[in-house]
């Protein structure tokens, strides 16, 4: 079971599926919400994302229509935001199911540090809970915020920009991953390190391949072999292992 699903567990509502049909039951086995739809996702910041006839819509947690089945394109709520799609265009609704913003964008992303990224023609920014773009679209990608800090490219590099805007680490590599414990991959040539959230290599880029660090360790790959780092890039375990080592406990936050 994914952690949405947990949650939904725990909220008292399952996902059940009777001739076809889906709808939820409570722990007890008793259906609360009657098989009507053709799927349903797991509860989500206290909404039920649905689908029915190719259109998505949106419950509470008492089965009450919020949002009636019209969307080409739905996502489960984030930080009480969720991207919809009609006719090739992407906006947000509240929890109410009111629009914070009309879908205008050529494609849209899930909430996340209290910011949504957004996508006009080839560029992209960024809207705030209120839906008011606080970062126009200028970069040629951008990823979700993390740790405060978002990976942008810009003319074939990537860099870091802060939730102002400002890049507050220069598009100077040929990749980068998303910050995670103050530390965020970076690929200069065909070799991987580390940076901080300031922009110092704190490990020269040395490495094949490697994932992120988690609980202060990282597994790295040279010539074929994994090993396992601490913060300052001194092994703990040697490269020597055909698999990646010292693997992060929260799953799919590691590689």
């Amino acid at each position: 079971m994914d952690g949405r699903a947990e949650a939904t567990a725990a909220s008292g509502l399952i996902p059940v599926k009777v001739a076809g049909k889906f709808g939820f039951s409570d722990t007890a086995g008793r259906v609360v919400i009657e098989p009507q739809f053709d799927f349903v996702f797991p509860l989500s910041n206290g909404m039920i994302l649905i689908e029915m006839n190719g259109r998505y819509g949106f419950l509470d947690k008492t089965g009450r229509v919020v949002v009636p089945p019209r969307f080409d394109y739905a996502g489960v709520f984030h930080e009480e935001r969720a991207v919809v799609g009609i006719a090739g265009r992407y906006g947000y609704l509240d929890p109410s199911g009111s629009f914070i913003c009309e879908p205008q964008f050529d494609w849209a992303g899930d909430f996340c540090e209290g910011m949504g990224r957004v996508q006009q023609g080839f560029k992209w920014g960024f809207i705030d809970r209120s839906g008011r773009l606080v970062i126009s679209p200028q970069f040629d990608y951008a990823d979700d915020f993390s740790e405060g800090l978002a990976r942008v490219k810009v003319g074939g590099k990537w860099g870091y920009i802060d939730p102002t805007g400002a890049l507050v680490i220069k598009p100077q590599f040929d990749w980068v991953w998303s910050f995670w414990e103050g530390m965020a991959r970076v690929r200069s040539g065909e070799k991987l390190g580390y940076i901080d959230k300031s922009g110092k290599v704190v490990i020269y880029p040395q490495f094949d391949d490697a994932g992120q660090f988690c609980a202060g360790r990282a597994a790295v790959q040279i010539d074929g072999k994994w090993g396992c780092i601490d913060r300052m890039g001194n092994f703990l375990i040697p490269p020597q292992f055909d698999n990646p080592v010292c693997l992060c406990e929260r799953a799919g936050h590691n590689h």
